[in-house]
């Protein structure tokens, strides 16, 4: 995904969904100098639907319905890694979460969202 690219995302499946770093640079901070939310949202909805498009495979897509973001404490520099996961995959709503934290650990962001199954096999 070109966005993706844009952003810096490097995603990887991992065992129950997928992960995804982001790097923090100069771009990706607000006026205050802390990430700006847009991209904290971006590594939500990417880790969410990286996690999603695994579970579907390919020829299936899924598009985001529904997303909710909680923005938990401040990030200015270094990484940032989101681990998505779903919990409950139906046949035309999937609903999954991510936890978005910095390279120590502290947890930066939690999210909540539903993906639409816009085409079945």
């Amino acid at each position: 995904m070109a966005f993706a690219r844009h952003l810096g995302l490097e995603t990887r499946r991992i065992d129950g969904g997928a992960e995804v770093r982001l790097e923090i640079t100069e771009q990706s901070l607000n006026s205050l100098g802390v990430a700006h939310g847009g991209v904290i949202c971006s590594l939500v909805d990417h880790a969410i639907g990286a996690a999603v498009a695994f579970a579907l495979g390919r020829g299936r897509r899924a598009v985001t319905a529904e997303l909710k973001v909680n923005f938990l404490a401040p990030a200015s520099a270094g990484v940032l890694i989101a681990k998505g996961r779903l919990l409950r995959e139906g046949k035309r709503l999937i609903v999954g979460e991510a936890e978005v934290v910095d390279q120590t650990g502290r947890m930066i962001a939690k999210g909540l969202g539903t993906w639409a199954v816009v085409d079945t096999p």
